[in-house]
């Protein structure tokens, strides 16, 4: 099989290999790894701050592209109706009643733009077609950008960043995009709300992210990036955002933080136990076609809700 890195976006986006966001949950339920495939999820607001804060971190100069401040789009000044029964008049043009001035009034714009419009839908359209890319607030524009040099002061040297890779792995065929690779070094960028120790520690057990960044070491070994010798995740604390454009919450932010963290040696021992697992569950799946479900049976309460599990009161 040939080896691939550095593909163009467009050919790692339409390669049929497995990802890893989609193939993890066949460790769980092949079902929804497959169905996942099958049908992508939307993106969230989650999901596209995610992409914002990686693209700060890893790529700048798009960041500068991608993400677009837009002018707010209002009424403009001088479209009022003036006069009085049958003597309406909109911009020094008259008519016979103030609904048809209403009407035919183009109050809606931008700051620097020639054109006014009808409403303020039709302005955010032609503002669309003029400034293509993310919408997003100046607050959080600024924001997301001060967390990256954060984190950049925090990036190993001599990293190769977003690159993305093709490879096998259990007989299956993935791809990646790792972060950062090179230098004894593959690095995986996430953000988190909770930077405690143990809320990392939570989060990376449940959602297996040393499997994911010993996978994306596998895809750069075998791209020549060499063996990794340290495995890393930098995670950034995210802002809370929504709305379109995106922009920063009324909540109180979580302060500007990152921390660069080495995976030990007995999480990657584990993550390279359940990438291969969730690797060769992939392939025996497709190989066969069956895709179990969670399956029926009985229902169990975990132990810390069973009262048996504290001392009784008297």
């Amino acid at each position: 099989m040939t080896i691939h890195a550095h593909m163009p976006e467009a050919e790692y986006r339409a390669h049929p290999a497995w990802s890893w966001s989609t193939a993890k949950h066949a460790l769980a339920c092949p079902a929804e790894a497959l169905d996942q495939r099958e049908r992508p999820i939307d993106s969230s607001d989650a999901m596209r701050l995610g992409t914002m804060i990686h693209t700060a971190i890893l790529e700048p100069a798009e960041y500068a592209l991608r993400y677009i401040v837009p002018p707010v789009v209002e009424r403009q000044p001088g479209w009022e109706v003036d006069g009085k029964r049958g003597a309406y008049t909109v911009r020094g043009v008259e008519y016979g009643t103030k609904a048809e001035a209403e009407a035919a009034a183009m109050p809606w714009g931008w700051a620097g733009c020639a054109e006014t419009y009808r409403t303020q839908a039709e302005a955010k359209s032609a503002l669309g077609a003029t400034m293509p890319g993310e919408w997003v607030t100046q607050e959080l524009y600024d924001d997301v950008a001060a967390r990256a040099v954060q984190a950049i002061a925090k990036l190993p040297a001599g990293l190769s960043h977003e690159v993305a890779m093709l490879g096998s792995i259990e007989g299956c065929e993935v791809k990646g995009r790792a972060d950062g690779c090179g230098a004894g070094v593959t690095l995986d960028v996430k953000t988190s709300r909770d930077l405690s120790p143990a809320g990392i520690a939570r989060t990376a057990a449940q959602s297996k992210w040393p499997a994911q960044v010993w996978t994306y070491g596998e895809l750069a070994r075998q791209a020549g990036y060499g063996t990794p010798e340290r495995y890393c995740i930098l995670v950034v604390q995210a802002p809370v955002v929504s709305g379109s454009p995106l922009g920063l919450s009324a909540s109180r932010q979580p302060r500007h933080h990152a921390r660069l963290l080495t995976i030990d040696d007995a999480a990657m021992a584990q993550g390279r136990r359940d990438a291969l697992l969730v690797w060769r569950a992939v392939r025996d799946c497709a190989a066969s076609g069956v895709w179990p479900d969670y399956p029926d049976g009985a229902l169990s309460l975990p132990r810390w809700a069973l009262d048996g599990a504290v001392e009784e009161v008297e």
